[in-house]
């Protein structure tokens, strides 16, 4: 039976959703949302349109912050523009967007925000409209087609474009003034059976495609159109790219490795592992330094791993690779340092869902499937990445839901998602003690995120009038606040 493919759950367990000490709550039901100040735990309860439901925080920079939320049932958007953060003073305004958009792509420093649909592949809707909005006092607005079927907006960062991928391929969108951005070039991709995974470098000048069943990886040049393939020595199942696009970092499956031809790009960096194995229980892991590949594109490091794995993560640090699998049950993680291509297993006794780096490189969050006969209905460990340490894990008594780091690395808040017969749970891990205090929430818990500055992490929660939970990361104090939907503070 074929190996199913490896799953993108790292999105799953984050949602940011905070601009500065401010957080944003929006409810459907009652079309409003609440701005509560961490600091304070001060509330003011905004209008909204006619159901606000997708929230997206406004970075500061181009405004003063605030954020953005699509009115599912008014086709609009309302802009909550911050005007003094220390007064917890914000404007509130409306502009209209297309019909069903249900996602956000806001730039670097929120001078352009992109209102699209994201599908989930169901119904025939190409869902091809997209709108461009200029936050500000007075909102600039467009509406654009693109691509049937938008999978992924990515604004570069000096927010002058913007390339959609759609079904088809890559549409490139320059940014100018709202009223006045236009598409700019469009580029087609082949079309394969399986998803594509397409890679944007932060400047918006190349894209890298990872295509399903191809023993090549496609490099697309945005400005000159120019395309490169790389031969590889099998199918990539995973590719990832470094946060500022110098690096990217592929694995290639024991079940995706191709011994012909295609196996010679590369081999001459294998080292002492020489050419590509027919062992069903060796891996590739492929770094590709894109400066260098772009001149010469055999230029790419293989390392070969002696076990099943098909994910990887980079740390921000470009120092290290996190390899594993989540599409079979396997306990390990193989940290490989990326300069020397030293590599070490950890095993993490129960099947590896996710693995999420922290910001500073040292430390991660893996994301475990209870081993079986196991009484617990999930797992999490914590493991060192720079010290050839024991890592510690930590049974839940329900799914893991979210995983959020510290700016600075140094702490992690992970909830679980609770149900009917057991409560949700907040853990609070430091590092590097890798020590791990445990919160019983009050209910369900919906999303989970950290204000580095004021080092409080807050969880919202499932509640008719709303609710969320403060904690005080050093000193592990619990402050909830129920009721703001009413413009109550009933704290606990």
């Amino acid at each position: 039976m074929p190996v199913p493919p490896e799953q993108e759950l790292e999105g799953s367990f984050q949602a940011p959703v905070v601009s500065g000490r401010l957080v944003f709550s929006a409810n459907p039901s009652s079309n409003r949302v609440a701005q509560i100040d961490v600091e304070t735990l001060a509330v003011r309860v905004l209008d909204a349109g006619h159901a606000p439901t997708y929230l997206a925080p406004l970075p500061t920079g181009a405004t003063e912050g605030g954020a953005l939320v699509l009115n599912t049932r008014s086709r609009d958007a309302s802009l909550l523009l911050l005007s003094n953060e220390e007064a917890g003073e914000t404007r509130s305004l409306r502009v209209p967007v297309h019909e069903g958009a249900n996602s956000w792509a806001i730039g670097a420093s929120g001078r352009f925000a992109i209102a699209w649909t994201a599908s989930g592949g169901s119904g025939s809707d190409g869902h091809q409209d997209i709108t461009i909005i200029e936050p500000s006092e007075r909102p600039d607005v467009m509406q654009l087609g693109v691509g049937y079927r938008p999978t992924a907006i990515h604004i570069s960062e000096d927010e002058t474009r913007a390339v959609v991928v759609s079904n088809p391929g890559l549409t490139v969108i320059e940014l100018g003034e709202a009223a006045t951005s236009g598409v700019l070039r469009e580029y087609p991709l082949p079309m394969v059976d399986g998803a594509r995974d397409v890679s944007v470098t932060p400047d918006g000048r190349l894209a890298l495609v990872r295509l399903p069943g191809q023993g090549s990886l496609l490099i697309l040049d945005l400005e000159t159109g120019e395309e490169i393939a790389i031969p590889l020595p099998g199918e990539l199942s995973d590719l990832d790219l470094s946060r500022d696009g110098a690096l990217a970092v592929g694995v290639i499956r024991p079940d995706g490795r191709d011994d012909g031809e295609a196996s010679m790009g590369g081999a001459d960096n294998l080292g002492s592992a020489g050419a590509a194995s027919q062992d069903a229980q060796k891996s590739l892991v492929l770094t590709f330094p894109l400066e260098r590949i772009l001149s010469n594109p055999s230029q790419f490091d293989v390392v070969e791993v002696e076990d099943f794995v098909g994910s990887v993560s980079l740390t921000e640090d470009q120092r290290s690779i996190l390899a594993f699998t989540n599409a079979l049950a396997n306990p390990r993680v193989w940290i490989i340092d990326a300069e020397t291509r030293s590599q070490r297993a950890v095993d993490l006794r129960a099947p590896v869902k996710s693995v999420l780096p922290s910001p500073d490189g040292r430390h991660a969050v893996a994301v475990l499937s209870p081993p079986s006969g196991s009484t617990s209905r999930g797992a999490v460990a914590f493991l060192p990445i720079d010290r050839p340490l024991p890592p510690r894990i930590e049974g839940t008594s329900s799914l893991v839901f979210h995983v959020v780091f510290s700016p600075e690395g140094d702490r992690a808040l992970i909830t679980t998602r609770g149900d009917s017969s057991t409560k949700s749970v907040a853990l609070v891990a430091g590092f590097p003690t890798l020590s791990v205090q445990s919160f019983e929430l009050p209910s369900l818990a919906l999303a989970a995120f950290i204000v580095g500055p004021l080092e409080k992490g807050i969880v919202s929660q499932a509640h008719p009038e709303g609710r969320i939970t403060f904690i005080d990361l050093p000193r592990g104090e619990v402050v909830t606040l129920t009721g703001y939907e009413l413009g109550s503070r009933v704290i606990e």
